[in-house]
């Protein structure tokens, strides 16, 4: 009894048809200031390089009454920034700039009961929109219990947050 084995290549690369978009970074200077603008170029089949170097060119002297003098590109957008688009924001404080104030809150943040700890800004008022959350405990640990992550910076808006007088709030030694 013979077997006939089947395989199959994948092909690498982007799909048939699919158009990655192209830029032209293009630059005049205006009563000493730089003028810089990234334009983006119809791309297709039957265009060539100086049809889309061209209507780049035309686009930013119709936007700037300006000729241009540096004309780079094409250029294509980096791969990570086309298919992030669904990338939660992230938040970046130095943590030798982070001030906190003495307001605590209990919250409940990705299965887990956190303490969110209000920071303050460069002004010495209290942030609104971000503190920094340290994990207690899981709400509904299973049989192998996980490690606490670090520690983190967060928007308020993705904590569940405890009123005082609720019954998880017990758990919270601070």
């Amino acid at each position: 009894m013979s077997e006939e084995i089947v395989t199959t290549t994948k092909k690498r690369g982007r799909p048939p048809g699919s158009i990655r978009e192209v830029y032209f970074t293009i630059g005049a200077v205006n009563d000493g200031d730089l003028v810089l603008k990234q334009i983006q170029a119809t791309r297709g089949e039957g265009i060539s390089e100086d049809e889309m170097r061209n209507e780049a060119r035309r686009s930013f002297v119709t936007e700037f009454s300006l000729e241009p003098e540096v004309v780079l590109g094409p250029f294509f957008e980096a791969k990570l920034a086309q298919t992030s688009g669904n990338k939660k924001e992230s938040i970046r404080i130095a943590v030798e700039d982070i001030n906190y104030t003495r307001r605590k809150s209990q919250a409940i943040y990705n299965g887990w009961y956190v303490v969110a700890r209000y920071i303050e800004d460069d002004d010495g008022l209290e942030r609104e929109d971000v503190v920094e959350i340290t994990f207690k405990k899981e709400v509904s640990p299973g049989e192998k219990p996980k490690g606490k992550p670090h520690p983190t910076l967060k928007l308020i808006s993705e904590l569940q947050m405890l009123d005082s007088n609720s019954e998880m709030s017990i758990w919270i030694k601070y």
